[in-house]
């Protein structure tokens, strides 16, 4: 998954707002577990 957060990072001259939307979307998702840890 980290090759395509460098992928996002790479891309952030182009389609600014759809690369932000999907940086936010893999920090979610990288995010969840330790959500589901406190909730324990």
């Amino acid at each position: 998954m980290s090759l395509y957060l460098l992928l996002i990072v790479a891309n952030l001259d182009t389609n600014q707002k759809i690369q932000n939307y999907l940086l936010i979307d893999y920090l979610k998702f990288f995010l969840l577990p330790f959500r589901f840890v406190e909730n324990l």
